[in-house]
């Protein structure tokens, strides 16, 4: 029941978000929402801050295309049930957003045992918006985020979030500039939650 509730509470935040930016212009900053914890007991949501690095991150494709490991991907890096002739909206895309986002809140919120700012919640759901919930379960991260801070501060632990930096192509693992350049990006965003220098404007 608690995870129906989460699901609901962030579809409504989610959803507020991205229809409102349709009724103002682009150039004007929005309205209604802070970038503060979206929190259900100790159930989190990623913020609008962090929904705009992972829209800047992940691109937008309308029309389907093989990513580097060769998967048919479209919208904003969805692949489920893709195929070379998959084309879709704008609306479609953001759905298909919403669920998968939904799939990687869920596995931070399960398997963080430490509270966490709202930019580094928001990092790791992009991290596990790419690995998948699965590979996040069982990756040093994880093991990593749940010790201490001194612990998520040093060289080991940055290591340890630039190794997934690979993707599988005929079977060989093989270093992605595109991963090795996101993996930067996210550590940045886990550490001070800056985002600017990216980009993106730093909502307060």
């Amino acid at each position: 029941m608690k995870k129906v509730l989460l699901v609901i509470m962030c579809i409504m935040i989610n959803f507020s978000v991205v229809y409102a930016e349709e009724l103002v212009d682009n150039k004007k900053p929005r309205k209604g929402k802070s970038d503060k914890m979206a929190k259900f007991e100790d159930q989190m949501c990623m913020s609008e801050l962090g929904m705009a690095f992972l829209k800047e991150i992940e691109g937008l494709r309308l029309k389907s295309y093989q990513d580097e490991a060769g998967v048919w991907t479209v919208g904003y890096g969805h692949i489920s049930g893709v195929t070379k002739a998959t084309k879709i909206s704008k609306r479609q895309a953001e759905d298909f957003l919403w669920n998968d986002l939904m799939i990687a809140e869920s596995a931070v919120n399960d398997f963080v045992e430490l509270e966490l700012e709202q930019y580094e919640f928001d990092a790791l759901v992009s991290f596990v918006y790419n690995i998948g919930s699965g590979a996040f379960k069982n990756s040093t991260i994880r093991v990593r985020v749940n010790s201490d801070e001194e612990t998520t501060s040093s060289k080991d632990f940055t290591a340890a979030w630039r190794m997934w930096n690979k993707v599988t192509i005929e079977g060989k693992k093989r270093i992605s500039m595109g991963l090795v350049s996101r993996r930067s990006k996210e550590i940045a965003f886990y550490l001070n939650g800056d985002v600017s220098q990216f980009g993106i404007e730093n909502r307060k």
